[in-house]
């Protein structure tokens, strides 16, 4: 393995992604500058955070166990946090499938630091993961058709469906759901109705109430995204989800 280390970042990585980790790197620090306004946080408020990248999903579940007392990470997942550092898998073929999991990680760091450790708050999953997956910068471009599909499904359980359940890392994705499609949509929501320094706010002085929240908020942005699928496309004929 080799190394790379910043003033905020200390990165181990399989020799083939010397020019992934480049990437990825510069983009983390551009979405970092991002968060400090977000979270209204100084540089020194956040830790340096670590991260390994592996080309082998053997060689990354392996790592796991060893740093985490043999706990191993749901078969779906390519990017972790275990043992205060993040462990991502890269398809060396694809790498691009990775590029904003460095981002991704960076910005529930700044949600623990920010909230939930210096509160003394435990997680609410379904909002720091909507934060997370909305402010990474991964574009999450999909078709029009794949799109209404997933809206479609969202729209048959949001009713009834608990974003409490999503605490349950086995139970983020299932043969019924991909709670990413949830945190995707919730995302898009919070942040394009301004709402997001509201719930940072709620979150700190009230956690029982973000929690009733929940158990409603998919509902309120499954219906605010289909209507937007009713405003004009782009040029790609495609629906930007952020």
């Amino acid at each position: 393995m080799k190394s790379i280390t910043t003033k905020d970042y200390i990165i181990k990585y399989e020799p083939e992604l010397e020019d992934f980790v480049q990437k990825t790197l510069s983009w983390a620090e551009k979405k970092r500058l991002e968060f400090y306004k977000i979270f209204d946080c100084k540089e020194t408020d956040i830790d340096v955070l670590k991260a390994s990248f592996f080309i082998n999903r053997e060689n990354f579940v392996n790592y796991i166990k060893d740093i985490s007392n043999g706990r191993t990470p749901p078969s779906w997942a390519a990017g972790c946090f275990y043992n205060g550092e993040i462990q991502v898998l890269v398809d060396i073929k694809n790498p691009e499938n990775q590029m904003y999991t460095l981002a991704h990680e960076t910005m529930h760091l700044f949600f623990d630091k920010t909230v939930y450790e210096k509160y003394n708050i435990g997680r609410v999953k379904w909002l720091d993961e909507s934060f997370a997956v909305y402010l990474d910068g991964n574009p999450d471009d999909i078709s029009r058709e794949d799109f209404l599909r997933m809206i479609e499904y969202l729209d048959k359980i949001a009713d009834g469906f608990d974003m409490a359940t999503l605490a349950d890392s086995n139970k983020i994705k299932t043969k019924e759901y991909d709670g990413y499609d949830m945190f995707n949509i919730i995302g898009k929501y919070i942040f394009e109705t301004k709402q997001e320094q509201k719930y940072l706010e709620l979150i700190k002085k009230d956690r029982n109430e973000v929690l009733k929240i929940g158990k409603h908020i998919l509902r309120e942005a499954v219906d605010y995204v289909k209507n937007e699928i009713e405003k004009p496309l782009d040029s790609s004929n495609k629906l930007l989800i952020k």
